[in-house]
């Protein structure tokens, strides 16, 4: 098979290369001087100190500690910020589809469905290329490296590497340590109930402690400029939610943006596979034995999937974006749920998922035109707008089970 040649790695780079190419031909960059909320503004403050451009360190928080990819773009020898951001942008998107193919055939994911991926990954409007094609200065793209080379290392147990790897990740963007306390959770129950030592508790906490203190002392070096606690942002998301529950609303129909309908397909199965009636008779029994879905990395994929959701509800405002940023943890989470899925119906349905990713049209420019790009996103759109897209994702999910249901499309 090509795939076991090794022919898939120039394959997907040359198709990850070309597609890079292609948007940054046709996708507009975003007008960052005409929208000063734009995150872009942040990181280029980062970049302009760190390159000797400015004396002073007036980053906002929670932007002020993000500076690996800021610092990793002034060492490169171009006078252009957004050219130097842009060459980081496709050297890491190069690295995340190779390693995301690596860690996919490692664990076994069938070539369907990682064709798919990468395709969702490479084309759809908020993911790697094209969003990061119109809005070039982030710190976003190196995410999706480091998130599989995680997984990959948790799968092969490859439990020292997280001394290095957890720090990097975190000075590159706060979010990992959540990870990492919800790996040693999931680690602590899981050797107590089975009275093993299968995860090693004091190389997480080890590696939780140093990401952490490193976090810290860059928090001390570089002060934000504007007050800030992280704990007060998820609580002032919460407090939304509950003031305005069309918030609810609007988040589901973003993570279904972010993912496809292929969500309703694997929430089936999901159900189908008893997880339901387990978890039901774990918490009548108070009997918490672990793993709940029967191997140790599937727990982890689903448990880190919750935690972006989570963290999309309440770390922020642009959520069908964040939620993207776990796509690692999140699509590989489903394709596994779906390797047994009929083929002839997750053709239909990633079909009905198409028109969700606008192949045909350009990200428009919220500093020029807000009102056309709100309406990209359930989280800034209307209302009226929001009530169609769910309408849709509704109408999906009803075909989606009764394809399942009464076995459309039943292989012979």
């Amino acid at each position: 098979m090509i795939v076991q040649k090794g022919f898939i790695y120039p394959v997907i780079l040359f198709i990850t290369s070309a597609t890079f190419v292609f948007y940054y031909f046709h996708q507009p960059i975003a007008s960052y001087t005409k929208a000063p909320l734009m995150d872009g503004n942040q990181y280029l403050k980062i970049y302009d100190y760190l390159a000797g451009k400015s004396q002073h360190y007036e980053v906002a928080f929670p932007f002020h500690s993000r500076i690996a990819i800021p610092w990793l773009a002034s060492l490169l020898p171009v006078a252009i910020p957004v050219t130097a951001f842009q060459i980081v942008n496709l050297i890491f998107s190069l690295l995340s589809v190779c390693i995301l193919i690596y860690y996919w055939q490692k664990i076994t994911i069938r070539p369907y469905l990682m064709g798919w991926g990468i395709f969702w990954l490479l084309f759809h409007w908020t993911g790697l290329i094209r969003l990061n094609a119109y809005d070039p200065i982030t710190v976003d793209v190196p995410l999706y490296f480091f998130q599989t080379l995680f997984l990959l290392l948790l799968y092969n147990r490859n439990w020292m590497h997280l001394w290095w790897l957890a720090p990097l990740a975190t000075i590159q963007k706060e979010s990992f340590p959540a990870l990492l306390i919800v790996l040693g959770m999931y680690g602590l129950l899981y050797n107590r109930s089975t009275h093993s030592k299968t995860f090693p508790i004091p190389i997480i906490a080890g590696s939780l402690v140093i990401s952490l203190i490193l976090k810290y002392v860059i928090g001390q070096v570089f002060p934000p400029s504007t007050q800030g606690n992280s704990v007060i942002t998820i609580l002032y998301f919460i407090k939304q939610s509950l003031i305005d529950p069309f918030r609810i609303i609007r988040w589901l129909t973003g993570v279904w943006i972010a993912f496809g309908s292929i969500l309703w397909l694997a929430l089936w199965q999901w159900g189908k596979d008893g997880n339901w009636y387990s978890i039901q008779q774990a918490i009548q029994q108070r009997k918490y034995s672990l793993p709940l879905f029967r191997d140790i990395h599937t727990d982890l994929l689903f448990l880190f999937s919750v935690t972006y959701l989570g963290l999309s509800l309440l770390a922020g405002g642009d959520f069908t974006r964040i939620v993207f940023l776990g796509f690692p943890f999140i699509m590989t989470y489903l394709f596994i749920l779906l390797k047994n899925t009929n083929l002839k119906i997750l053709v239909v349905i990633l079909l009905l998922s198409l028109p969700l990713m606008h192949l045909h049209l350009i990200i428009p420019d919220q500093g020029l035109d807000w009102e056309q790009f709100a309406e990209w996103y359930p989280e800034f759109a209307p209302s009226s707008t929001v009530w169609f897209m769910f309408g849709y994702d509704m109408l999906i999910a009803l075909s989606s089970w009764i394809l399942r249901k009464f076995q459309v499309f039943q292989q012979k």
